[in-house]
């Protein structure tokens, strides 16, 4: 509710809350593609990660209107930045581990770290 003595308005709050949530959802069913071995399941933690992201980039584009309103302190704007940077590395570890749950069940390695020869 409160970061360095500063209130969090309300969006704010709940767009953090959406981040939260999505992240929660995005790890248990990277976990349980893990744990199923479930190449489909772990092919979804991409569109997954993608509602995650588009959460974080809501939530950081409030934060720098907050700020450059003066609703929020710099101090507090920068904090609250990099709590949706860390959201985002969330995202992206849970995603490492639905490519590496696909590569276990096909043998093949995602799109993305394919090397074109």
């Amino acid at each position: 509710r409160r970061i360095v003595g500063s209130e969090i308005e309300p969006r704010l709050r709940g767009l953090l809350q959406q981040m939260c949530d999505e992240a929660v959802r995005l790890y248990r069913h990277a976990i349980d593609a893990y744990v199923e071995a479930d190449g489909a399941k772990a092919s979804e933690l991409h569109r997954m990660d993608d509602a995650l992201d588009a959460a974080r980039t809501e939530f950081v584009e409030a934060v720098l209107e907050s700020a450059g309103s003066g609703r929020l302190a710099v101090r507090t704007a920068v904090q609250l930045a990099l709590v949706g940077r860390y959201y985002e590395r969330i995202g992206d570890h849970a995603v490492n581990v639905g490519d590496r749950v696909q590569y276990l069940v096909t043998g093949e390695l995602p799109v993305a770290h394919r090397v074109a020869l």
